[in-house]
């Protein structure tokens, strides 16, 4: 990594964990579709609240906010 800006230096090569973080930000790669990754993304994340629909709201909101933050955590490493 560069000192100066916290970034992977590009011949750098990455980490399994890296590459974990790149999987789970971009929805198992969905994020890098061509034309609309958005709606890829979205088409990732349905089944997932399909599952979750008959857990208690606790549950439901606890998961949410779990998945939210490893996204997070993820996307900043995806991004280094």
């Amino acid at each position: 990594m560069s000192e100066e800006n916290g970034k992977r230096d590009e011949g750098t090569p990455r980490s399994l964990v890296d590459h974990a973080a790149v999987a789970f930000a971009t929805a198992g790669g969905a994020g890098f579709a061509p034309i609309a990754p958005g709606t890829w993304g979205t088409a990732v994340a349905v089944p997932l609240v399909w599952l979750l629909a008959d857990v208690p709201l606790w549950l439901f909101v606890a998961i949410t906010a779990l998945i939210t933050l490893v996204g997070i955590a993820a996307a900043s490493r995806a991004d280094a």
